[in-house]
């Protein structure tokens, strides 16, 4: 709404906040959106929770700009002196910490610091950096998960899963580093090295006679929405001369979801150029049925937390059996 009404809203919190602390505490606008508060005479942390709540609950209020009705939310991080820190810098990078944690949370709310949060931000800050070695050095791998068909067992195609093997740490668990390197961006140089290293397998394969139906790759949903991602995609049909029709290409439902239009326009282009595509974790992203009918799509994959109950859990069968007859119905392959 214009730098004014952005001015008006942090004289309006900054208000707020004088008004909600008492005479010998400080408050500070350190800037952007992010404000300090010093809480002297302090005797019980229940007093900061006290202070903190009020805090929460007095910014949650509209603020009225014009004809507007704005909200905004408070995410709080506490650090207590001399527990959390003995000097200024570092109470301050404790309780910025903390204040993360409480983005974390959902927003809304207050955390205190803990020594945990330092040794997970260290932590992190190190499988950050090994996270970009890795990229340097190529130390992720390819592994092939088969996919049968139910009714005679047969090979259908293979589903390639990324892992990082990591030169002192070993195997690394993808849960750990997946979603690190999708809140970095580095997901998208990731998957371009797997997609490179099953293009080369599918051609080495295909030459031996080895190749039993299409390697199925998940993209991520950042690599998606990169401008030049048909364009390099173009480029591998022509540096490696390989059959797309034997690559399938797997989206999550939610990436779908989140821009419909520009999924169906990008889905297209690659089913023009004869790929297939394979709407991962199905049912979880409440997919549109007016979407999911135009979406130029050749299979549906069930989530596994509809199947790992099946047989067994009525709720569960009830779901995948509705899946299936809804994939029947609009022509569309399953896979659980």
């Amino acid at each position: 709404m214009g730098h004014s009404v952005g001015d008006k809203v942090l004289i309006e919190i900054a208000e707020r906040l004088e008004k909600n602390i008492r005479q010998v505490d400080t408050v500070a606008r350190l800037g952007g959106d992010e404000f300090t508060i010093i809480l002297a005479n302090i005797r019980h942390a229940s007093n900061v929770m006290e202070i903190a709540q009020k805090l929460v609950e007095t910014l949650a209020d509209k603020i009225i700009s014009g004809e507007n009705e704005l909200y905004v939310t408070a995410s709080i991080g506490i650090s207590l002196y001399p527990d959390d820190g003995g000097n200024t810098e570092l109470l301050l990078r404790n309780a910025d910490s903390a204040m993360y944690q409480a983005k974390n949370e959902g927003r809304n709310n207050y955390q205190f610091y803990t020594q945990e949060m330092t040794e997970q931000a260290f932590e992190r800050a190190l499988l950050e950096k090994n996270l970009r070695r890795a990229i340097e050095k190529d130390e992720f791998t390819v592994f092939y998960q088969p996919q049968y068909n139910g009714h005679n067992n047969e090979i259908i195609g293979m589903e390639a899963l990324l892992r990082w093997q990591h030169p002192e740490m070993g195997l690394v668990s993808p849960a750990k580093f997946i979603p690190l390197a999708e809140e970095s961006g580095m997901i998208v140089a990731i998957v371009w090295q797997v997609i490179i290293k099953v293009i080369k397998q599918l051609c080495e394969w295909t030459a031996k006679d080895y190749c039993q139906g299409h390697l199925s790759i998940n993209l991520s949903v950042k690599q998606i929405q990169q401008t030049d991602f048909i364009d390099k995609i173009l480029a591998s049909l022509n540096d490696y001369q390989y059959n797309p029709e034997n690559i399938q290409f797997e989206v999550t439902e939610s990436y779908i979801m989140t821009d419909p239009e520009r999924a169906i326009s990008t889905l297209q282009q690659l089913k023009d150029l004869n790929f297939t595509i394979s709407i991962d974790d199905f049912g979880t992203g409440y997919s549109s049925l007016s979407y999911l009918k135009r979406l130029p799509v050749d299979e549906l994959k069930i989530d596994q937390s509809f199947v790992r109950d099946v047989p067994g859990d009525e709720e569960d069968e009830a779901i995948v059996r509705s899946v299936i007859s809804l994939a029947k119905s609009l022509n569309l392959q399953v896979i659980c």
